[in-house]
């Protein structure tokens, strides 16, 4: 696993955060823990905008995804953000994503 910060494959051992190995970038100083990415893939984001966009209810869309409404509407927001540019083209019928 590479340094997050620079890319460099030097790094040591450099104690534990919450039980987990901490590492320390021999380059660039840069200290780091989680080596797998959080949080939930962009498929799983889609797939709650589609069923928001079906009908489907905030509430069971977290409920079937298994994350909280909260998050549901964080990402139908995301969605609205960055393919609406202006209120006047709010009327979206359809959306082409690519993965």
């Amino acid at each position: 696993m590479p340094c997050r910060k620079c890319g460099s494959e030097a790094f040591v051992k450099n104690g534990f955060v919450a039980g987990v190995q901490r590492y320390k970038c021999k380059e660039c100083g840069f200290q780091f823990t989680r080596e797998t990415p959080h949080g939930k893939p962009m498929k799983d984001k889609i797939l709650a905008l589609v069923l928001y966009l079906s009908g489907l209810s905030m509430t069971m869309i977290g409920k079937i995804i298994g994350v909280s409404t909260q998050s549901v509407m964080r990402w139908i927001k995301m969605f609205y953000d960055k393919f609406v540019e202006n209120e006047s083209q709010a009327n979206i019928e359809e959306i082409e994503v690519e993965q």
